[in-house]
């Protein structure tokens, strides 16, 4: 359970629990707290950390209605081959009604090896 909420232009940078090829493929899956105002109507933006570098930012957008109370919501994306991962940098743009957003975690998945990381906000 966590009191802190992402505002306008905060970027939370997430460590994992757990610790190829010329592209990597990744399944990003953004778990939003189930507590009262905690969606976004804001951007959302990703960057991936590995042990080779960090990916361009990533925008999720595949609905109008991503990032709502208690949702999970999943996103696939390419990326240069940035070896081993070892973080992510998450964050809102906070524009838009709803700007702030609680965030609960984020789960990705290499498409590539199938290594599944959990990254938790504010642990």
């Amino acid at each position: 359970f966590h009191d802190d909420w992402c505002k306008e232009d905060v970027y939370a940078s997430l460590k994992p629990e757990t610790s190829g090829g010329a592209t990597c493929r990744y399944n990003i899956a953004v778990h939003t707290s189930d507590r009262r105002f905690a969606g976004t109507d804001s951007t959302v933006t990703a960057k991936l950390i590995g042990t080779k570098g960090e990916s361009k930012t990533l925008t999720l957008e595949n609905s109008a209605n991503n990032f709502e109370r208690a949702r999970i919501d999943e996103f696939v994306v390419q990326t240069e081959n940035i070896g081993k991962l070892t973080g992510v940098d998450i964050g809102i743009d906070g524009k838009g009604m709803g700007a702030s957003w609680h965030l609960n975690m984020v789960t990705v998945a290499n498409l590539g090896d199938g290594e599944k990381i959990f990254f938790h906000h504010n642990d």
